[in-house]
């Protein structure tokens, strides 16, 4: 009797052997997953490249996020134990993986100016928006708000869709869309600023006030 009221306090104290080692092992790969991130978060804060060639013959990559995950690796003993007990296919280190990273941090980072332009000193804000065509050939549209907060006037990217529509209409429709989507109050916004974009000169660019 005694064993299973033993038994019914580590159940409910999710004190279990199963419960202990199951803990263990998320906390375990939480910090191995923990320095990965911190390995893409530098690079990308830095605009440093991830990836150099792939070496089909050593089935290996080269690049700065392998060297520096391995030098970070190397100054961490609990690290090395991770991953000595880590199957070599979840890694979590193939360029699927820090693209979703990296997808993840732009992400918060549109939140957090988000949060920034809806808690701003005044409810209102400026778009800006540049076409740029990048080597493959792909238009990009960088869309950024300008606002004040705390008395000081902030300019921050906000997102960088990709688009083949470089009409004013379709441009105009993919700027509102973008600012519907991450929250942003198109009834806030007093005035537009297009450098690239040169369809949304002119008469064409008050059409945004209008969607």
């Amino acid at each position: 009797m005694s064993k299973w009221e033993e038994r019914k306090r580590r159940i409910s104290s999710r004190s279990t052997v199963k419960e202990l080692v199951s803990n263990n092992v998320y906390e375990r790969r939480r910090y191995y997953v923990r320095a990965i991130a911190e390995v893409i978060h530098f690079l990308a804060v830095k605009e440093l490249s991830f990836r150099e060639d792939y070496d089909k013959m050593a089935h290996s990559e080269s690049g700065l996020f392998t060297d520096m995950f391995c030098f970070v690796v190397l100054r961490d003993k609990r690290l090395q134990d991770i991953i000595s007990e880590i199957p070599l296919n979840a890694t979590y280190k193939s360029p699927n993986i820090q693209n979703d990273v990296i997808d993840i941090l732009a992400k918060i980072v549109t939140q957090s100016v988000v949060d920034d332009v809806n808690g701003a000193d005044v409810p209102f804000a400026t778009v800006l928006a540049d076409g740029t065509r990048d080597k493959n050939n792909r238009e990009n549209i960088s869309i950024a708000l300008r606002y004040v907060k705390d008395g000081k006037v902030f300019e921050s990217l906000l997102y960088m869709p990709e688009t083949q529509q470089l009409d004013a209409s379709s441009l105009t429709t993919l700027i509102v869309k973008t600012l519907h989507d991450t929250g942003i109050n198109i009834g806030h916004i007093i005035s537009q600023c297009y450098d690239g974009a040169r369809v949304m000169s002119g008469n064409k660019k008050m059409s945004l006030g209008g969607k």
